[in-house]
């Protein structure tokens, strides 16, 4: 598919396409996604208020990319097909993310795998943190 055919196929998005030029092109290929449940109010000790967290095609499909710094969240508007989503068993799951070790205690509740989607992205609007990173 091309990119001008995948910038014409939005009926899947929350909002539509920004006006302006794209600037990036990615493939994000052989995805795996892991989600634990976890309770809200600890959830949201690490997802900054400028995200939402309660949608639940928000695990697979998300129309903005944040890139988290020290001093500012910087947020990149993305367009991509949706992801064709598998159900997955992993016999064995080993996790290493010292920030969210708190809250990652278990197995994965659901696991997912994508061969991947094309993205395309605009440029970064920078934003100041709203609160100290964790």
């Amino acid at each position: 598919m091309t990119i001008r055919e995948i910038l014409n196929t939005t009926d899947h998005r929350p909002w539509a396409v920004p006006n302006e030029s794209w600037k990036y092109y990615q493939e994000w290929n052989h995805s795996i996604f892991l989600h634990w449940q976890v309770e809200l109010s600890e959830l949201q000790k690490f997802v900054p208020k400028e995200l939402e967290n309660d949608l639940d095609k928000w695990l697979t499909e998300r129309y903005a990319l944040y890139q988290d710094s020290e001093k500012s969240m910087n947020e990149f508007e993305i367009h991509h097909l949706e992801w064709p989503i598998h159900e997955v068993d992993l016999k064995k799951v080993e996790v290493n993310y010292p920030r969210f070790d708190t809250l990652i205690k278990t197995k994965p509740h659901k696991i997912q795998y994508s061969n991947g989607v094309k993205v395309i992205a605009w440029g970064k609007n920078k934003k100041a943190r709203t609160e100290s990173k964790k």
